[in-house]
């Protein structure tokens, strides 16, 4: 389990509802509320419709094109560019437009702050979606699911198929504090070291508590 949620936190995901959440709390065309209301800006507010229109076609290009059957939720992807990228091209676009509005707060430090983290969200969409077309995070594996009702939100995903290196590089040996709890975390093994081995703590000490029931006696 636990090395199942580092795969996914360790991973690169592009996902429709997250983006269109995004999206739509910048500014709604159809209520025309959202935080970029207030700027009165029009272009940037057809920037927005026009990644909003780009990504449903995408995504929707993209359950055609990996071949959904029937109910499956889950698609493996073999090969890069497994769907034409129409959405890169009008990310870009918006992020340019959202660090051009930027720059013209130059006395409000609130809005340039959301601006700038606006920019940074839709920059870190854009480099998600380059990973997952192009497929150039190497020791991943690659999948598109659907969820919701008819399966109509998609995610593109990947994860690393070994966790072991990257957190012991990134979490054991960098002189971080973690504790690692569960009653499933050992095998058989007292040291717990083929557990240790998998998520690459091979270096950290481990210590087996004896369960034991609220009354003290032991628990079976």
């Amino acid at each position: 389990m636990i090395e199942n949620i580092a795969a996914r936190q360790l991973g690169v995901q592009l996902s429709e509802p997250h983006l269109s959440y995004e999206l739509l709390r910048m500014y709604n065309p159809r209520t025309h509320k959202g935080l970029l209301k207030p700027l009165n800006n029009p272009s940037l507010f057809q920037r927005v419709q026009d990644v909003m229109d780009a990504s449903g076609l995408f995504f929707q290009n993209a359950r055609d094109d990996l071949g959904f059957a029937g109910s499956g939720k889950i698609v493996r992807i073999l090969q890069p560019e497994w769907s034409q990228d129409i959405l890169s091209q009008p990310l870009m676009e918006l992020i340019g437009e959202l660090k051009t509005e930027r720059e013209k707060q130059e006395e409000n430090a609130a809005v340039k702050d959301e601006l700038a983290d606006m920019a940074a969200r839709m920059e870190e969409a854009q480099a998600s979606l380059k990973v997952l077309m192009d497929m150039t995070e190497e020791g991943h594996v690659y999948w598109a699911e659907r969820s919701g009702p008819d399966g109509r939100n998609m995610s593109v995903c990947s994860a690393p198929v070994e966790v072991g290196d990257i957190l012991r590089e990134r979490l054991f040996s960098a002189g971080r504090s973690a504790i690692l709890t569960s009653a499933t975390l050992g095998t058989g093994d007292a040291d717990m070291s083929y557990f240790a081995g998998r998520v690459g703590a091979e270096s950290v000490r481990s210590f087996r508590l004896e369960a034991r029931s609220i009354t003290g006696s032991r628990c079976g």
